[in-house]
């Protein structure tokens, strides 16, 4: 199977998983669902869905791509490179919180100040908090924050080497 069919169905399984395991065990998720308002379920579901992609896409592609590097087409690197500066704009904009966790945590009627439950919360069955403001990131927000800025970084060494490598040898970051 090549990079890209393999890409989409971990990404698929890591979805379908975790978004899973999140509506059934998130105590939130489960209240919302037993009052079983179509509107607000249908939008948590999307939601909860959608936010797993990008946090798959975000997180979990870097590693992918340095170890297919040659598999790896300039303008996928490009793409990878404005998602990740649209959500840097995003937190931001919208004082250091993502906007799906905020309409989450609307929908589910909880404090604002609840983070994304990533992969570790939903296997811990826990509910990480985010500081009040970006000017207070605590360590979790921070690692995000440090990852993105370090994924930028990686991408734009990849890109590098893309444009200035025709023969796409090998990649130096490691040697």
């Amino acid at each position: 199977m090549d990079f890209p069919k393999k890409y989409i169905l971990y990404m698929i399984l890591f979805v379908v998983i975790f978004s899973y395991l999140e509506a059934k065990r998130n105590i939130y998720y489960v209240r919302k669902y037993k009052e079983g308002n179509p509107k607000i379920v249908n939008k948590l579901t999307g939601l909860l869905l959608l936010h797993n992609v990008i946090y798959f896409v975000l997180y979990f592609s870097l590693p992918l791509l340095i170890y297919n590097y040659k598999d790896i087409s300039k303008n996928y690197l490009i793409i990878y490179l404005v998602l990740f500066f649209y959500t840097l704009y995003s937190w931001t904009s919208n004082n250091g919180k993502c906007w799906f966790t905020v309409e989450q945590n609307k929908l589910l009627g909880i404090n604002l100040n609840y983070g994304f439950s990533d992969f570790i919360a939903t296997l811990t069955d826990t509910y990480p908090k985010t500081a009040e403001n970006k000017n207070e990131l605590n360590i979790r927000d921070k690692l995000y924050w440090y990852y993105i800025y370090s994924a930028i970084g990686i991408t734009f060494y990849l890109l590098y080497l893309k444009y200035n490598d025709s023969e796409y040898k090998t990649l130096k970051i490691f040697e």
